[in-house]
């Protein structure tokens, strides 16, 4: 497999410690911002790549239940914190040129 420069600067400590600076003291500010997004259409599922620690989804969770959430993480640190919150349907921890599409 090959990495790119900007993947492995990603996968490693600066990903690492970037995921320690986007903590859950941001999520307010994330569920305001999509619930102008969300208010005024439909959504069934979410699929974001670079999901971080999923302070996205998480925020989307908080405000639609019902919606679906999938995720792709290249580095995995950030990867095993959204893991633990159990919120997605499908969870991907690679790089998007690894990835292989699923149907929605």
């Amino acid at each position: 497999m090959i990495s790119t420069e900007q993947e492995d600067f990603w996968k490693n400590e600066f990903g690492d410690n970037y995921t320690d600076r986007n903590n859950e003291d941001l999520i307010k500010n994330n569920i305001n911002f999509f619930e102008k997004i969300l208010k005024n259409i439909s959504v069934n599922s979410i699929f974001e790549i670079g999901c971080n620690r999923g302070l996205n989804l998480k925020a989307i969770k908080e405000i639609n239940n019902n919606i679906l959430l999938n995720g792709l993480e290249i580095n995995k640190y950030a990867y095993d914190i959204l893991k633990e919150l159990n919120i997605c349907d499908k969870l991907y921890n690679d790089t998007i040129f690894n990835f292989t599409p699923f149907p929605l």
